[in-house]
């Protein structure tokens, strides 16, 4: 196996580990009294974060929170009267800041969370089936 796929699988396996993390986590807060509706809350809820952080860290990468550390920035300059002067633009502050962005999300955490999701669909349905409706 080379480099690239030892790599890959680490990230899945990493991903893995914190989705159960998250799962047992819930088990936990609901007392270790595992049944339908838990397994149900505990692999939808780790799913579901895992996929929003992917989701966090996607945005961040495309840029879309460089206009708020400008803003953040001029309102420094304005409040704090010792602060650095520089007149940046915010073509130039954004041309700078794009030049640091990886422009991609890693893909492993969406498509663990959504195996996650995904299982606690089927606890779902399961669910709908025992109960009769």
């Amino acid at each position: 196996m080379n480099n690239d796929k030892k790599a890959l699988l680490k990230k899945y396996l990493i991903c893995f580990c914190v989705g159960a993390g998250i799962v047992f986590f819930v088990f936990a807060i609901k007392g270790f009294n595992i049944n339908v509706t838990v397994l149900c809350d505990a692999f939808t809820t780790a799913g579901l974060l895992m996929m929003l952080f992917f989701g966090l860290l996607f945005v961040s990468s495309e840029g879309v929170f460089i206009s708020l550390g400008y803003i953040f920035k001029r309102t420094l300059r304005f409040f704090i009267p010792m602060y650095k002067k520089d007149e940046e633009t915010y073509a130039q502050y954004r041309e700078r800041k794009s030049e640091n962005l990886s422009g991609k999300g890693d893909s492993s955490i969406f498509f663990t969370g959504l195996f996650f999701f995904l299982v606690g669909i089927v606890f779902l349905v399961i669910w709908y089936q025992t109960k009769g409706g």
